[in-house]
């Protein structure tokens, strides 16, 4: 089933996410993200900075301010202020594979039409995921109540997911209707999905 891209945040919050029919893609979401997270940090513990009202997840305006300030080395000027490191990290070192940021650092789950990724599955998880696919149906006008789901938890990193498979673990099935039960099942038949 085709539904598009997607984040589900949590049960009530879903965020477009395709690059190609809308302005952000996955990785562009969470670093929206990051971005103000920091910003809004920097506010709040050095005002002086004066940073602009809205960078909308541009990270080069972002380090162009920056580099701006009267700091020699704002890295360590934050960090000596109170903000930790892997907020600034998040948001300026550009090395993150964002899409596993928002999965690990902010609990969001991708979707890719009929595939979820996540990181570390559990029952509340399955049921943010329920709910929010039963949500991104509602806003597509798809019937995705009995649909069923892959999904794939990322938690274990650099492993492909044939390996995961053939390790008969991190692939599970459910439909949004299961789901949101807080029910899922091992993904039986070893078949290769693709990672984002």
């Amino acid at each position: 089933m085709s539904i598009g891209e997607w984040w589900i945040e949590d049960r009530w919050t879903v965020t477009h996410a395709d690059g190609e029919i809308g302005q952000n893609h996955h990785e562009c979401v969470v670093l929206i993200r990051a971005i103000n997270e920091l910003v809004n940090e920097i506010r709040d513990k050095i005002p002086s900075w004066e940073l602009k009202d809205d960078y909308d997840g541009d990270y080069h305006w972002l380090v162009e301010d920056l580099n701006n300030t009267e700091s020699e080395d704002y890295w360590n000027d934050m960090i000596k202020a109170g903000i930790e490191y892997r907020i600034i990290s998040r948001a300026l070192d550009m090395n993150h594979d964002h899409r596993l940021v928002g999965m690990r650092d902010y609990g969001w789950s991708a979707v890719r039409n009929d595939r979820v990724d996540t990181w570390n599955l559990s029952r509340k998880k399955a049921i943010d995921i329920g709910e929010g696919l039963l949500e991104i149906g509602e806003l597509t006008g798809k019937q995705v109540f009995s649909t069923e789901f892959v999904i794939q938890d990322l938690m274990t990193p650099n492993i492909s997911p044939v390996d995961l498979c053939l390790a008969g673990r991190r692939l599970f099935r459910g439909t949004p209707e299961q789901l949101a039960e807080g029910e899922f099942s091992a993904y039986s038949s070893c078949q290769p999905v693709s990672s984002l």
